[in-house]
């Protein structure tokens, strides 16, 4: 599932990355601020694979006005990710030198942006409204099928070890809106065995080789919110409220 998302993060239309200078808006929905000292365009990237997709060559711009580097913004029509810049590769955009000089040249050497590890650079990478719907899109496009276990899920890649009680299928959802798609509908699966409901995976049908998992219950603060929160045994019927696992935050 990380490298769907990529893929649809590389694959958006004439992407560009403007290099700024200063500290970023709080709120990438904002304008840019600060003074644009590099623009890259003409941005490529390889078919993702576990979770990444590398540059597709060698990307630089002749720089626009002399400055230290601030935050990056890659920009496509009204699409925009916002990221730290720097020589460091804990930057979301890595670049040859910490500061542009007039008429000197930048080269983006690498864009941690599009390797969504779980440790994904979260907390200094942020979508805005429309992106993050689009990703949201191409998300609810492929996943289909909740499945609820009775116990803690395993490494997202791992094989569970835990009763599943129950499979909800053919569900559907709304285009996204700013960040987040609804249900489309309501949908219920009849449980398979007895137990509290813990733990999710949304996937691609009951076998299915995308999926994201999180956990379930019937609080506001679950990735899966269904009803009732256990089954006392085979037959039950397991409604599936609400899903938060796929509205992601700015």
């Amino acid at each position: 599932m990380r490298s769907k998302l990529a893929d649809a993060l590389t694959g958006i239309s004439s992407p560009e990355l403007k290099l700024y200078s200063g500290d970023p808006p709080a709120d990438v929905n904002d304008a840019a601020t600060g003074d644009l000292l590099a623009d890259i365009t003409g941005l490529s990237w390889v078919a993702a694979s576990n979770g990444t997709a590398a540059l597709d060559g060698t990307f630089s711009d002749t720089n626009t006005s002399a400055g230290t580097f601030g935050y990056g913004r890659l920009v496509s029509g009204t699409y925009v990710l916002q990221g730290p810049v720097g020589v460091a590769a804990t930057n979301a955009f890595v670049v040859n030198a910490a500061t542009a000089g007039t008429s000197g040249t930048t080269t983006l050497a690498s864009c941690h942006v599009v390797q969504l590890e779980a440790d994904n650079y979260a907390e200094t990478v942020k979508l805005n409204n429309e992106l993050r719907s689009h990703l949201i899109d191409q998300i609810d496009a492929n996943l289909d099928t909740l499945q609820i276990y009775g116990g803690f899920l395993p490494s997202v890649n791992e094989a569970p070890a835990v009763t599943l009680l129950v499979n909800i299928p053919n569900i559907t959802w709304d285009n996204g809106n700013n960040g987040s798609a609804g249900l489309s509908g309501t949908f219920a699966g009849t449980s398979l065995d007895r137990g509290a409901l813990i733990a999710g995976r949304l996937r691609s049908g009951s076998a299915g080789s995308l999926w994201i998992q999180g956990m379930a219950g019937t609080s506001a603060s679950g990735d899966f919110i269904a009803s009732p929160s256990s089954v006392n045994g085979a037959g039950e019927v397991i409604s599936l409220l609400t899903c938060t696992a796929i509205q992601p935050e700015a």
